[in-house]
């Protein structure tokens, strides 16, 4: 028998094959596995380790395979990671964000999820009531015109401007806020609450009449697409700070002011001091009367509903005969103290057109809107153009007449009467047409409010002067 010996070198080769094959087919699965992984996907749509990294923590396998499935976008993840993020809506913030390259992630997000991206005039849809407290009101989101919450109740005048209404849903919740907010030294008040679809609708032609509707419809909403009209939704003031806050309320030396129901003359104010202050209102049995006072001091109110406290020296007050008005009562005091109510102050709305104040009233406005910095160039330039016009238009007669002097006597002697008034006519029309085509310009491409009202009166009055000079040389 013969033995043979053991071939290490045979066995060796066996074994370094084997373990050779155990490796590769190791290897194959890894390579086949890793290829199949997520990460490995992620590197060939061209994401970074960063990425890839948070991806894999925070996603879930849905959200994962939709990466898998759509070109690699870099606005994708940041989109993603938002806290609002809508998922169904990311084509749309890539496609804004596409078109508006400057804008943040965060901005996109919240205009898209409201569609304020999309033209909301060719998008008008029905808002759901049956929503009730969750109705969605905004630009595309509507109400009818006939929509009136069911549960409206007007809100108690301790609480709110006279008139104001709200939901019964969420009053109560108001009226808890505010009193917990007094029991910690703050007052309150509610200055607006539900509009009527006939009340949105005059606030927004009114400014649409003064701004155009495409600068108006930045900053006021068109009638049913209020959340005014819902009911919940409201304007809250710190009550201690209504009267120098708001230019309807605000006192300030020799100016007029107006309200639902009263009328203040006032005279030079000095800290809290008025002097000759003429009240005009309507007393609590409906009975007109007028206060005069020679000096007034202004008190604040620590009452509810009470806006101010008026402690007037030797003032008159005079009753009227609603009846007849040559009949009158008249009564004088040295001293009076007037309680002054917030609901002498109520608003027909909570937007005050430029219009409608005094210079001095949009002074203060433009000085405070432009500490606040609430308002974009071009509507802060609106104020500032209704200011200067205020101006321009009365002091243009001083240009005129600069123009009028050379002009009458070129025309005067050989041509008549006639043609001065046909030339004047003509110079008047050229001036209020350069006027209003200056205010256009102010508006819409937010032209200096300055040159847009005084131009025309430069060049009338330049015309003038250069006409003066050359009849001298003459």
């Amino acid at each position: 028998m013969v033995v043979r010996k053991f071939n290490y070198f045979r066995f060796f080769i066996f074994i370094v094959i084997l373990v050779s094959i155990i490796c590769g087919i190791v290897y194959f699965i890894k390579d086949k596995n890793y290829k199949e992984s997520y990460e490995y996907k992620l590197i060939q749509k061209g994401y970074n380790e960063n990425e890839i990294k948070t991806i894999l923590e925070k996603y879930d396998k849905d959200r994962i395979n939709y990466l898998l499935d759509v070109e690699y976008n870099e606005h994708i993840l940041p989109f993603m990671n938002e806290k609002y993020y809508i998922h169904s809506k990311l084509n749309d913030y890539l496609e804004y964000k596409k078109e508006n390259k400057k804008s943040d992630y965060s901005s996109i997000v919240e205009l898209v999820n409201v569609e304020l991206h999309v033209d909301w005039l060719d998008n008008m849809k029905e808002t759901d009531i049956s929503k009730n407290e969750l109705m969605l009101v905004n630009r595309v989101y509507g109400l009818s015109e006939e929509f009136v919450p069911s549960d409206l109740v007007e809100v108690p005048s301790q609480y709110a401007y006279s008139g104001k209404k709200l939901s019964q849903r969420v009053l109560d919740e108001v009226i808890k806020l505010i009193d917990d907010a007094k029991n910690h030294g703050y007052t309150f008040v509610i200055s607006d609450g539900y509009r009527s679809y006939k009340e949105q609708k005059d606030i927004y032609d009114s400014y649409a009449d003064y701004y155009g509707l495409s600068e108006t419809d930045t900053f006021v909403a068109r009638p049913g697409h209020s959340e005014y009209q819902t009911g919940l939704s409201f304007d809250l003031k710190p009550y201690n700070k209504i009267i120098f806050s708001d230019p309807t309320v605000e006192l300030e030396s020799n100016s007029i002011k107006r309200t639902d129901k009263a009328t203040l003359v006032i005279g030079n104010v000095k800290d809290r001091t008025v002097s000759d202050l003429i009240f005009f209102d309507i007393d609590e049995k409906g009975q007109e009367r007028i206060i005069i006072a020679d000096k007034t001091e202004i008190l604040n109110s620590t009452s509810p509903g009470i806006l101010m406290q008026l402690n007037m020296d030797s003032s008159v007050v005079v009753f009227f005969n609603n009846k007849s008005k040559k009949n009158y009562d008249v009564m004088t005091a040295d001293d009076t103290k007037m309680n002054v109510f917030m609901s002498s102050f109520s608003k027909k709305s909570s937007n005050t057109n430029p219009r409608e104040m005094t210079f001095i009233d949009l002074k203060s406005y433009i000085k405070k809107i432009k500490k606040e910095g609430v308002l974009s160039s071009l509507q802060m330039n609106m104020y500032e153009l209704e200011y200067y016009k205020k101006f321009a238009l009365p002091f243009g007669s001083i240009f005129f007449a600069l123009l009028a002097m050379p002009l009458a006597i070129i025309f005067g002697k050989h041509n008549g009467q006639a043609i001065g008034f046909i030339i004047g006519l003509f110079l008047s029309l050229a001036n209020w047409a350069a006027m209003m085509l200056g205010q256009t310009f102010g508006i819409r491409e937010g032209w200096s409010g300055f040159w847009t009202m005084w131009l025309p009166n430069f060049v009338v009055g330049g015309a003038g002067v250069f006409l003066y000079l050359f009849l001298r040389r003459r």
